[in-house]
């Protein structure tokens, strides 16, 4: 990837995040619609003009896609906003799961460390649910269901590199403040760090799978030259 693109990428990506946490947290449609997206479409921008394979960017741009859609459905406040936003990230979540497992790379902790973490995962999402579940009412199973989908999503990114997996880790704070947010508190002054944490989820996920089929290029072509020099 050409360095240049690469840095005003980045930046553009952390200026449109900081523009939203700062200004679009404070304003209401259909400026705040417009706004919350950007840094997803960053990305979208970014995995465009990575080295990676048209099918992978095609599953990159559609997960992307999916949060972009949720993004904007969740800032509208309507009716429905919420059952339909949780159907786009449910969407976005399993495009991931198959492009993490589908472009599967070696794993870099050991099995009983990674075993460990699912272990933890599962423990501490059931945990939210427990907390939870008196207010879900009705969106118990649609609740039950994301928080599957975005545990197997955190397992799938463990298996690529710690960058990706931290931004699943992220992806699940961000998700488990929303749902205290929005079931049990109703306090917008968490609007914020649900924000931050997501842009960064969203960027760790991404740039972690792209630099993750970066080195395995590089490794490629270095194993390749070293193959083809004379003897």
């Amino acid at each position: 990837m050409n360095k240049d693109i690469l840095e005003r990428t980045y930046k553009a990506f952390f200026f449109t995040s900081i523009l939203y946490l700062f200004i679009g947290l404070h304003i209401h449609f259909p400026i705040a619609s417009l706004l919350k997206p950007l840094p997803i479409f960053c990305l979208m921008f970014l995995a465009e003009h990575s080295s990676s394979s048209l099918s992978k960017k095609k599953l990159i741009w559609l997960g992307l896609l999916f949060s972009a859609s949720g993004d904007i459905v969740l800032s509208l406040k309507a009716q429905n906003t919420l059952e339909f936003g949780l159907f786009c990230f449910l969407l976005a979540h399993i495009t991931y799961i198959i492009l993490f497992n589908r472009f599967l790379s070696q794993w870099y902790l050991r099995k009983d460390f990674f075993f460990i973490f699912i272990l933890t995962v599962f423990l501490v999402s059931g945990l939210v649910f427990f907390i939870l579940s008196p207010y879900l009412g009705q969106m118990k199973i649609p609740v039950a269901l994301y928080m599957l989908v975005i545990n197997l999503m955190a397992i799938s990114a463990l298996r690529h590199n710690p960058i990706s997996a931290s931004g699943a880790i992220l992806f699940m704070f961000s998700d488990a403040l929303i749902a205290f947010n929005e079931f049990m508190f109703k306090n917008h002054e968490y609007s914020f760090w649900i924000m931050l944490s997501y842009y960064l989820a969203q960027f760790f996920l991404i740039t972690g799978f792209i630099k993750n089929q970066q080195d395995k290029k590089s490794a490629s072509i270095a194993i390749n030259s070293a193959c083809n020099k004379p003897h």
